[in-house]
């Protein structure tokens, strides 16, 4: 008798994620989209008071998915001074997505160790 296969939907979805992400083939707005409805569902989750899915800590999820964001590009670099504010401001449009129309592939393989390096921490 065969084994039966159980279904993971949201590891499964993470792993395509990380799969895409260690490669350096992937579609930024499918991982911007993909990401934000798995913090959505880990929010949801969260405020039901659930724990543990698929038998990992949710804790551990919203670590896992964060990873992905930060060294993606997918957060908007950070600005802390009030002039910078203000600048920001007058530019908003031109800023927001401007740092993501480049993408160093040497950033990219330094980023997938990182991951690999935490990954391995957080199983």
């Amino acid at each position: 008798m065969g084994r039966k296969k159980i279904e993971k939907p949201f590891t499964n979805k993470f792993n395509k994620l990380k799969k895409e992400f260690k490669s350096g083939e992937f579609d930024l707005e499918e991982l911007d989209e993909v990401t934000r409805e798995m913090i959505i569902d880990l929010a949801d989750l969260t405020m039901k008071g659930i724990t543990e899915i698929e038998n990992v800590h949710i804790d551990t999820w919203k670590q896992r998915v964060w990873m992905i964001i930060e060294n993606v590009g997918l957060l908007p670099e950070y600005k802390d001074t009030d002039e910078d504010q203000e600048e920001s401001e007058e530019d908003e449009d031109e800023v927001m997505f401007d740092e993501f129309d480049e993408i160093d592939p040497e950033d990219l393989e330094a980023s997938g160790e990182l991951f690999d390096k935490l990954w391995d921490e957080n199983l």
